[in-house]
């Protein structure tokens, strides 16, 4: 009984419990604190460490703790013209652009080349004398362009259309029909009909072929060859700029008479700095196929062809051209040659646009435009125009071979003969004075070419500049080598600024020099030359007398030594060195696309259209792809 009574008595104990067990239990609510026992605050009644402990004993300084460094965006490629040193990751906008420096020998063929780096070599006391004792073949010695680590032999032929080199796609073509007329002919481009191309086999393998100098019977070689179906300086500067073959007179057109896409274009559009330098005027063939697309390079301005419609002219393309910063050369209306190169109401409406720099002849005129070029702000600044020329003459003043300046004010010679115009009024001027004048009234071409280089070289986006010698053409024209020798040493010293100005500005990585010619002229150096030019000067020679002792003649043949004064369609040298060069390299023999079809290359040579290529490509800053010319 007594067993009975106590397991009732624990039963009734456990039923509580028991009926706890399906009941929610309150959760225990933790203490935050410090839990580290070895802290000098140490809780023991905390369950749950907040950080806050700490030792009496131990420093109080707490390190901050150390961050990822945000990321920076930019162009973390060293080699590019915009490289960020602070950018951490690349945003694509590396510019690799390259300034490219143009530098144009009006006429400039390989022969006048010869013919002043022998002179100079000369004059440095080289005691040759024949050509054999100098050189015969290839680059050669004696200028600064020869020092340049590229060279090849450039053709530089035209189209042909109905058998004329002066003949669009258009039916009628001509310099008083206004560009682009919608009348087209009723055939398309043909590269094996539409082109001259250059036959090796009746012209020679290279400029310098033995045969132009003593033919040796070659039933196939014709020395007259080259005469035929000769370019232009409108037609072959157009293919330089534009990279299309174009016909004879057309400035920055194409066959179809329809604007293309220049060099000067391309940087444009990439915010470049924009430079043009002549030392003849700036209407000219040469400087106004850097900007202006006419049909004709006699539309000079709204003056010059009655029939030309409102801005089909160079000056009114010049007047809109776009991003051309500065732009240096002769055709002053206010010299002898008055309106004829820049009509003299442009000079008005030129100086009223705000922020404008006009440059004419004046004393110290070299050091105005310095002053001005070095105080130009590319970014900001609008244009400076320099228009100079010298007192009888159209162009700069000739230096001359011993750079006397004994030819300057003479006028210009286009008969066949020695040059005949030597006349000029010095007024109550002495010859000396007048001289003196015209030299401290005019800047030289290298003086251009270094007032473009100050104006553009810190541009962030780079910069293309056109520099012409054009007298050189002018010369040749005249049957006047000591003009001539004079013109492509003066050119030369532009060329020499432009490679010493790249030494200091980044060198040859960051910057493309091609030194060229746009077409030849018929020179013919005799061997003895380099004697004759020892015992006489450049200006006696140049005068002629005795055909044995001239030490050259135009054309190909002695017995007529004034036979050919005009251009030929023989190739011309380019030296190059920089930017996107493997191009050229990579050209020699090589065809090239124009107007939608392949035209084959030329065995040994390179043509226009491949330099065009190369500047483009480095202009781009893409020197891995060839760039493509649409027709």
């Amino acid at each position: 009984m007594g067993r009975s009574i106590a397991l009732i008595l624990v039963l009734m104990m456990l039923g509580p419990m028991a009926g706890c067990i399906n009941e929610e239990v309150t959760p225990t609510i933790p203490k935050p604190g410090c839990t580290d026992s070895t802290a000098s605050n140490f809780d023991p009644n905390a369950t749950e460490n907040d950080g806050t402990c700490f030792s009496e004993n131990a420093s109080t300084t707490v390190e901050p703790e150390e961050l990822e460094p945000s990321a920076s965006e930019g162009c973390t490629d060293i080699n590019a013209r915009n490289f960020d040193v602070n950018a951490t990751e690349d945003d694509g906008s590396c510019n690799f652009s390259k300034n490219v420096i143009l530098m144009i020998g009006d006429g400039m063929g390989w022969e006048m080349v010869r013919m002043a780096a022998i002179y100079n070599q000369v004059m440095e006391g080289n005691q040759g004398n024949l050509l054999s004792d100098f050189y015969t073949e290839g680059k050669g010695s004696g200028l600064a362009m020869q020092e340049l680590s590229g060279f090849q032999s450039v053709t530089t032929y035209s189209t042909i259309v109905d058998g004329s080199t002066r003949n669009s796609l258009r039916e009628d073509t001509g310099s008083n029909v206004p560009t682009a007329s919608e009348d087209y002919r009723d055939i398309e481009f043909d590269p094996r009909n539409n082109l001259v191309r250059y036959n090796i086999e009746l012209g020679g393998t290279t400029p310098w072929d033995s045969r132009y100098f003593s033919n040796n019977g070659s039933t196939s070689f014709d020395p007259m060859y080259i005469t035929e179906d000769d370019p232009d300086s409108a037609q072959t500067a157009t293919t330089l700029m534009t990279g299309v073959k174009t016909f004879k007179g057309a400035v920055g057109v194409g066959l179809y008479e329809r604007p293309r896409s220049s060099l000067t274009n391309v940087a444009s559009d990439n915010g470049m700095c924009l430079g043009v330098a002549s030392n003849v005027p700036i209407t000219h063939a040469t400087p106004a196929s850097t900007y202006a697309k006419v049909n004709s390079r006699d539309r000079l301005h709204w003056d010059s062809i009655s029939s030309s419609r409102a801005g089909d002219d160079i000056l009114s393309w010049f007047n809109q051209a776009n991003g051309l910063d500065i732009m240096l050369g002769t055709g002053n209306p206010n010299t002898h040659v008055g309106d004829h190169y820049v009509h003299s109401s442009y000079l008005d409406s030129f100086e009223s646009n705000e922020n404008h720099t006009l440059l004419l002849n004046s004393p110290g005129a070299s050091d105005l435009l310095k002053s001005a070029a070095q105080s130009h702000d590319s970014e900001t600044d609008a244009r400076i125009l320099g228009l100079y020329g010298s007192i009888g003459q159209a162009n700069l003043p000739y230096s001359g071979a011993n750079g006397s300046f004994e030819q300057s004010g003479w006028g210009l010679n286009l008969k066949n003969g020695p040059p005949s115009d030597r006349s000029r009024d010095y007024g109550p001027m002495t010859k000396e004075e007048y001289i003196a004048k015209e030299i401290d009234e005019n800047p030289s071409l290298a003086d251009m070419t270094d007032a473009i280089l100050d104006a553009c070289d810190e541009d962030n986006q780079g910069f293309f500049a056109t520099i012409e010698s054009g007298d050189i053409d002018w010369a040749g024209h005249s049957n006047n080598i000591d003009a001539l020798i004079g013109a492509v040493n003066d050119f030369d010293k532009a060329v020499e600024n432009v490679i010493k100005w790249i030494g200091e500005n980044g060198g040859w990585e960051r910057n493309m020099l091609v030194v060229t010619a746009d077409h030849d002229h018929y020179l013919t150096l005799t061997d003895d030359f380099p004697n004759l030019i020892r015992s006489n000067s450049a200006l006696d020679l140049a005068m002629g007398g005795d055909i044995e002792h001239m030490g050259h003649y135009w054309g190909p043949s002695k017995s007529d030594p004034y036979g050919s004064q005009s251009h030929t369609n023989r190739p011309v040298p380019v030296f190059y060195q920089g930017g996107c060069s493997q191009i050229i390299n990579q050209s020699v023999g090589e065809g090239f696309d124009n107007y939608g079809q392949y035209v084959g290359g030329v065995s040994g040579f390179v043509d226009q259209v491949h330099l065009h290529l190369a500047m483009r490509a480095a202009l781009i800053g893409d020197c891995l792809h060839i760039p493509v010319v649409y027709g």
